[in-house]
């Protein structure tokens, strides 16, 4: 009877200590398109303009929970030439969503063109803060631009779960271990 109240001891010690699990990382990619922006030159420019509308193309994971194909996005401009990283304003907010850029690096350019990567951090929603990898591609002379963001990081498996699962493996083997001996 001891031995059944200290295993019960353990087991209920683990799941207090399950309670205290922290949300998921935000999976999933959101594509952007946006329109109406200023004409730049492709080869001078130091900075990028807001547009004057910006939309939802394609959300995968968890942001095709919050956010449909066409919904409106705030996207705000920003400046590259030198970058200040990391950006204080995000770069863009929709469905209770936000990404701030860490890092902006331009990967292509040329007289129609620049094309930018870098990384920044995902929130919102109850979600923990994740890292995500992002893309633009702007083109000179058509005011318009593509915007792709992905959430780097693959879910973890947290200290209580870890915890929890051994708890009950280790309560497996004694009871298996019990059942041998008899």
């Amino acid at each position: 009877m001891k031995k059944l109240s200290k295993f019960v001891f353990i087991a209920f010690a683990a799941l207090i200590l399950a309670g205290t699990a922290h949300a998921l990382p935000i999976t999933g990619d959101i594509g952007v398109t946006g329109w109406g922006m200023s004409a730049i030159n492709t080869m001078t420019a130091t900075a990028i303009p807001a547009p004057l509308m910006t939309v939802v193309t394609v959300p995968t994971g968890d942001f095709d929970t919050y956010l449909n194909s066409g919904d409106a996005i705030t996207y705000n401009g920003f400046t590259f030439d030198p970058a200040s990283t990391p950006v204080a304003d995000p770069l863009w907010t929709a469905g209770g969503f936000s990404f701030v850029l860490n890092s902006i690096d331009v990967s292509f350019r040329d007289e129609n063109h620049i094309i930018f990567k870098g990384v920044g951090n995902l929130s919102g929603n109850g979600f923990d803060d994740t890292l995500g990898s992002w893309t633009m591609s702007i083109t000179a002379h058509s005011t318009h631009f593509e915007f792709s963001n992905g959430a780097a990081a693959a879910p973890v498996p947290e200290p209580a779960t870890l915890l929890l699962l051994g708890t009950g493996l280790i309560g497996i083997a004694g009871f298996g271990r019990k059942k041998l001996k008899t």
